[in-house]
């Protein structure tokens, strides 16, 4: 319904049982304070428009970026990560290219604080025994329009329970650092190889 005002609405219940029941019909008023579609905002009224819902998943953590006016990013549990910059007119999805289920899910998000090119996203979904696919760590130097794609020798569980607590992330101090449940993985910036690092908490 597109336009203010009193509105009045119908309908007609015809049962597939003519015998024995009749049909019915009933009508309700509606009245609505909004403006008609194209009418403008004013300060004294509600103004109704359409969400674009363009992601799934959960979303476990956003993150703007600590360097570079309007940038920002979120992740979801199962349903990709997103990007919306200072060019862009809604959120943009960056993993739409992967084709394995297990990669949708983004555990950890890391920025680079001296370059916003610079992204960081650890992929997989469960560390739970029945899943055999290990985690990756994703990298892109444009803000995520491309990826290059580093095997992980554990796994990374976006989607396993505490999934939006703020430990798991890389974070903008460590963007070459991914952890899970406690167990802390390093790599060097733009890193090939992760090992195991019991400084996470410096």
């Amino acid at each position: 319904m597109n336009t203010a005002g009193t509105q009045t609405l119908s309908v007609t219940f015809a049962p597939t049982d003519a015998t024995d029941f009749k049909s019915a019909m009933a009508t309700v008023s509606l009245t609505t304070n909004g403006q008609a579609t194209g009418q403008s905002c004013t300060s004294s009224s509600y103004c109704w428009s359409n969400v674009r819902i363009v992601a799934g998943g959960y979303v476990t953590g956003v993150y703007f970026h600590p360097t570079e006016q309007n940038l920002m990013y979120i992740r979801t549990d199962i349903g990709g990560a997103y990007r919306r910059g200072p060019n862009d007119s809604q959120w943009v999805p960056l993993l739409d290219f992967i084709s394995s289920g297990n990669s949708f899910g983004v555990e950890a998000l890391g920025l680079d604080p001296t370059d916003p090119n610079k992204l960081y996203l650890a992929v997989g979904e469960y560390i739970d025994s029945w899943n055999t696919a290990n985690g990756a760590m994703l990298i892109s130097n444009d803000q995520g329009a491309t990826f290059k794609t580093v095997p992980l020798n554990f796994k990374c569980g976006s989607n396993d329970p505490g999934r939006g607590l703020c430990h798991a992330d890389c974070g903008p101090c460590h963007p070459d650092r991914s952890c899970r449940r406690g167990v802390a993985q390093r790599g060097e910036r733009s890193p090939q190889t992760f090992v195991r690092d019991v400084r996470m908490g410096d």
